[in-house]
């Protein structure tokens, strides 16, 4: 497969706003962990253009936009039909659901508003992209799966020279209390977070950093709200990790992990023991400082580790050992949604 490099990144996390906020909190040696269940953040959007989109939706346009700003890449200067739009999400736009929902059950369906009924669409949010930014290219939104790695196909296969790629959970406060309420998530700390790249092909462009390959293993169920068979995970993870790493022939010497506060960070420790290189550093506390952030959780991961390649360094306070350092060439970022499709991929300078 061919290179994929990250240009621009824009977020919405509990971290900031902005990937210099993110970057000043990792760096921050007093900042403590402050998860947002909903972040402000100052829509990119006239009030005119806000009345015809949900949150969810304004979430997405706002990373999106602010990925192309930080990749200093001018929307006209793109072929529009061949800039694409690759997004996931794991619950959708449940707010928007659930508001259309109680306007059929306490009223007369025939009026309900269809500016509410059109957001209830998982895709609405890509269909905002695309009108506010002029990308006409390849859309979709795929929900609860690898949409970085679906970009990288589509690259690869050239059916576009950009795509804007990434994830978007919104919060819901009864699918936050419900999942809660679930003795496999008790100790995570639910968060909304929006992540948006800018990828291309040109390595002669700016980058953060270099996507190389992925890879992805079924771990039958969602380890978040479900136990899975441990036994059976844990051999074919090894497996799958292990090829995986030997048909890139390339050392790792960074891994960010999945990490949730639950069962499932033993098994992939164990794994990753087995297959990584001892002096491998472990970044394993980015949730703890993002929230646990479903949909978006490898995005984040994947924004982070993006992050600490163009700055060549890992903040110790990520790290449970307290290595952190410099010198990155290479790191495995990890992570699985919420179908219990696992995911690992390899980004280099």
């Amino acid at each position: 497969m061919k290179k994929v490099y990250v240009s621009g990144v824009g977020i919405i996390s509990s971290l900031g706003t902005s990937v210099n906020e993110v970057w000043e909190r990792l760096n921050q040696a007093d900042a403590g962990c402050d998860v947002k269940k909903e972040i402000e953040y100052e829509s990119v959007l006239p009030a005119r253009a806000r009345r015809r989109m949900n949150r969810y939706s304004d979430m997405v346009v706002y990373t999106s936009v602010k990925a192309v700003e930080d990749a200093g890449v001018e929307m006209s200067e793109m072929d529009s039909f061949r800039a694409g739009t690759i997004f996931s999400t794991g619950y959708g736009p449940m707010v928007s659901n659930l508001k259309f929902a109680n306007m059929v059950l306490e009223g007369d369906p025939d009026v309900c508003s269809p500016t509410v009924f059109a957001s209830t669409v998982s895709n609405a949010c890509v269909g905002h992209v695309c009108m506010n930014l002029g990308c006409k290219g390849v859309s979709t939104i795929v929900m609860g799966s690898n949409n970085v790695g679906y970009s990288q196909m589509l690259l690869d296969k050239g059916d576009a020279d950009y795509i804007l790629s990434g994830s978007v959970e919104e919060y819901c406060e009864p699918v936050y209390n419900a999942l809660k309420a679930n003795p496999y998530c008790t100790k995570a700390e639910v968060a909304e977070a929006t992540v948006s790249f800018l990828l291309h092909q040109d390595e002669n462009k700016e980058h953060y950093c270099t996507l190389l390959d992925f890879c992805e293993c079924s771990l039958g169920k969602y380890p978040l709200i479900d136990q899975i068979d441990e036994e059976d995970v844990k051999v074919r993870l090894k497996k799958a990790l292990s090829t995986f790493l030997e048909n890139n022939s390339i050392k790792v010497d960074t891994v960010f992990t999945v990490t949730s506060g639950n069962y499932f960070d033993k098994i992939e420790k164990d794994v990753l023991k087995e297959v990584l290189p001892e002096d491998v550093v472990v970044v394993d506390k980015i949730k703890e400082y993002a929230g646990e952030t479903l949909g978006s959780s490898f995005n984040v991961a994947l924004a982070i580790g993006a992050l600490c390649m163009r700055e060549n360094k890992i903040p110790e306070k990520i790290t449970s050992d307290g290595k952190g350092g410099a010198d990155m060439s290479c790191a495995l970022v990890t992570g699985y949604d919420v179908t219990g499709n696992y995911i690992a991929y390899l980004i280099a300078k």
